[in-house]
């Protein structure tokens, strides 16, 4: 059985990696801005990007080399934790009257 036609729980699987690794990517992005924001040396803040690209690269190729359908379970994964992680990390407005 090739990974495309594969039950639903493969994908389910493949989707909570992307989502695992997406909350892992923004929440590094966080720590980047905040060192950013309090002034944190450059090469530190490089390293957490390079960092933050290997651990979205490695997520993503895995998911590849498994086949198209993980690929877009991991990616819906990841894009529905950058959803949650943005909407926790913005702060509340007010209701306009």
């Amino acid at each position: 059985m090739s990974p495309d036609n594969a039950p639903p729980l493969f994908w389910i699987v493949a989707g909570t990696l992307g989502a695992v690794g997406g909350f892992a990517y923004f929440r590094m992005l966080r720590q980047s801005v905040d060192r950013l924001v309090a002034g944190g040396s450059l090469w530190q803040l490089g390293l957490a990007a390079i960092l933050r690209f290997g651990v979205a690269l490695v997520l993503f190729g895995a998911l590849a080399k498994i086949g198209a359908v993980p690929l877009l379970a991991g990616l819906a994964g990841f894009l529905l934790a950058r959803l949650l992680h943005t909407r926790t990390a913005l702060p509340k407005r007010e209701e306009a009257s």
